[in-house]
C-alpha cells in the first residue's frame, strides 16, 4: 500500500459524481422545477470549490513546512 495524501478526496469526488448522477436520473424520469435544479447544480459547485480550497490549504501547509524546515536546517549550522 502506498503513502497517502493527508486529505484524500477521491472518496468524496466519488460521493459528488454519484449524487450527480442521481440528480440526473430523477431529472430525466420526472420534470424537474427550475429552480429545485439551480439549488442543487450551486450545491455541487459549492462542494467542488471547498475540495479545491482544502487541497490548495494543503498544498500551501507542505510548502511552508519546507521552507521553515529548511531555515531552521540552515539556521544551525
Amino acid at each position: 500500500m502506498g503513502p497517502q495524501l493527508l486529505l484524500d478526496t477521491t472518496h468524496l469526488m466519488k460521493y459528488i459524481d454519484a449524487m450527480g448522477e442521481a440528480m440526473q436520473a430523477r431529472a430525466a424520469a420526472a420534470p424537474v422545477d427550475r429552480r429545485a435544479r439551480a439549488v442543487t447544480e450551486f450545491v455541487q459547485r459549492q462542494h467542488a470549490q471547498i475540495i479545491d480550497l482544502g487541497v490548495a490549504l494543503g498544498c500551501a501547509a507542505f510548502t511552508m513546512g519546507v521552507v521553515i524546515g529548511v531555515m531552521l536546517l540552515l539556521g544551525k549550522h
